[in-house]
């Protein structure tokens, strides 16, 4: 996903978000009373890469939706689920983990607290109550990236780093998803000869 230009990848994060949250509770909740949303990041705000186009979404909500917004960053794993906890606590009306690792302590956490909307972004499950989640297509994101990589390199070599942990999942889990595609992506770039 680092190749992509960022500000494409920063609108569909700040969208992703937006439309997460907006979406997540009934039209005639917002007419009721004024919203409250918090977000949590395992990441800093202002790493100009995911947590901050997140954030970023968080401020559309507030600018166009007219809804309180809070936020937590740089979360440890362990922090996960009492900082879950603490915003339903307070009476917000949606709580976003902005990554997969927010899944499990989402579930945990959502039991307790079943009118409060919890919405995991890159997260992979529901209880079909009040858990919401979305998982962008890390297979495309890899098959562009590959297909540009290919574009690019003057040595016929491609390499892609990552960091150990990839938004809760573990690296080789979030490879299973974008090396296929960026291997293919390399793949149809050399059959047409680029």
């Amino acid at each position: 996903m680092t190749n992509m230009h960022p500000k494409t990848r920063r609108d569909v994060v700040k969208a992703i978000v937006a439309a997460s949250v907006a979406t997540s509770l009934p039209s005639s909740f917002a007419a009721e009373k004024k919203v409250r949303v918090a977000a949590l990041f395992d990441g800093p705000i202002t790493d100009k890469n995911w947590a901050q186009f997140g954030y970023d979404g968080l401020l559309q909500v507030k600018k166009n939706m007219g809804w309180d917004i809070a936020y937590t960053d740089r979360l440890t794993i362990d922090q996960y689920a009492e900082v879950l906890r603490n915003y339903a606590r307070e009476g917000f009306d949606r709580v976003v983990g902005h990554s997969g690792g927010f899944m499990e302590p989402a579930l945990e956490v959502a039991s307790e607290f079943p009118n409060t909307q919890f919405i995991v972004i890159n997260g992979q499950k529901t209880n079909s109550k009040n858990i919401t989640s979305y998982i962008e297509d890390a297979y495309e994101q890899g098959y562009l990236m590959g297909a540009l990589a290919a574009l690019v390199t003057k040595t016929k070599k491609v390499a892609q780093v990552e960091r150990a942990r990839h938004g809760g999942r573990d690296k080789a889990a979030h490879a299973r998803c974008n090396v296929p595609g960026r291997e293919y992506g390399k793949l149809d770039r050399r059959k047409q000869g680029t």
